[in-house]
């Protein structure tokens, strides 16, 4: 009965625990460090999560780090849950300007 009790306590914390997460792992992506620790943070939210402007943001980063075609794979999967999100189509947008395609971007 005890292991269910962390488990619980577990549980109901853990979404504050990956916010504050992923609210660092943003920070670093800012300030240019520590890409094993961005793209572990995005990916282990990424496993269980079906926001499609988180997806779009994690496809943001990881094509901003040089993975493009997983990259284009999460903003993909994005696209397909939440086409109408102005924040998807910014993403999208953005790392198409990346590959030098501004006409599709505008």
């Amino acid at each position: 009965m005890k292991r269910l009790g962390v488990l619980l306590i577990f549980f109901i914390f853990s979404p504050f625990l990956s916010a504050c997460e992923l609210n660092q792992a943003r920070s670093y992506f800012l300030s240019s460090s520590s890409q094993s620790f961005i793209i572990e943070t995005y990916s282990k939210k990424a496993v269980r999560s079906a926001d499609p402007v988180f997806l779009a943001e994690y496809g943001y980063i990881l094509s901003c780090l040089g993975l493009s075609e997983l990259g284009l794979y999460h903003l993909d999967r994005a696209l397909i849950t939440g086409y109408d999100k102005k924040q998807v189509k910014y993403y999208f947008s953005e790392v198409l300007k990346m590959y030098g395609i501004d006409n599709a971007a505008g």
